[in-house]
């Protein structure tokens, strides 16, 4: 932060930062992916399945 403010002569405590990112996670389905599948559509779950593969898709917004 010192060398921020140095080479630009802002002041970081009057300004603000904010940062979105996607992310996505994925587990493999051994024995149940058709149950997963079913609990999926009924909105149980917040992930969705794609074959034997159960995805988790997660907005991640952090401002200061």
């Amino acid at each position: 932060m010192a060398v921020l403010e140095h080479d630009t002569n802002a002041d970081l405590t009057q300004a603000s930062t904010y940062i979105t990112a996607d992310a996505t996670a994925s587990i493999e389905l051994w024995f149940i992916p058709g149950i997963m599948d079913m609990l999926g559509k009924t909105g149980a779950l917040s992930g969705r399945v794609e074959g034997k593969m159960y995805y988790i898709d997660k907005e991640i917004n952090y401002s200061y």
